[in-house]
């Protein structure tokens, strides 16, 4: 009966650590089932995080590279712009010299001919004091004299030098003022711009 009761109880204890031991198999079945599909997760989550990681990368890149080509497009913009601005202002300045060295080409001209009109009026002038002073010359002689027709025609040719002598007088003066005015008329401009 002891011998029974050992048996019995050498049984319950080998079921107990059968028992024990399938469950300790069961527990290292579990955990290295669970062990696996934590390391399998971890992988998938690494490889989730490393494509986020590149869709992020790339976004950012996108992003960059959209910053980039606004400052380069701006800066473009801005060297176009100010190209255009400084072929307007010489153009401008180009039109200005033209206009101011036609003006002078202008003044030139109408300087000479007013000169030449002068000139030939002057020409004429004289040549009518002469032509005055001839017949006056052939009146004196035919009421004085040689003599005094002589005195006459002499006081008559300086008058005729004299007059032109003062005709030249004023036309100097005349180019000179002329002159003056065109140059003051140059500085001023020079001063306003």
């Amino acid at each position: 009966m002891r011998r029974e009761q050992e048996r019995l109880l050498l049984e319950y204890a080998l079921a107990k650590e059968r028992e024990a031991a399938a469950l300790e198999d069961q527990k290292r079945e579990m955990n290295k089932k669970e062990s696996s599909e934590y390391r399998r997760y971890l992988e998938e989550q690494m490889v989730r995080d490393a494509e986020d990681t590149a869709l992020v990368d790339k976004m950012r890149l996108m992003e960059e590279e959209k910053a980039w080509k606004a400052r380069d497009d701006a800066l473009r913009a801005r060297e176009e712009a100010r190209r255009n601005l400084m072929n307007v202002v010489d153009q401008e300045r180009q039109q200005q010299i033209r206009a101011r060295y036609e003006a002078e080409e202008n003044e030139k001209k109408e300087q000479a001919a007013w000169a030449e009109r002068f000139l030939e009026e002057a020409r004429t002038g004289v040549q009518k004091e002469k032509m005055e002073a001839a017949r006056r010359r052939l009146i004196a002689k035919a009421n004085a004299g040689d003599l005094s027709a002589q005195m006459n025609a002499h006081r008559e040719r300086e008058e005729a030098l004299k007059q032109e002598a003062y005709l030249e007088t004023k036309l100097a003066q005349y180019k000179e003022r002329q002159q003056q005015q065109k140059l003051e008329a140059l500085y001023s401009n020079q001063y306003r711009k």
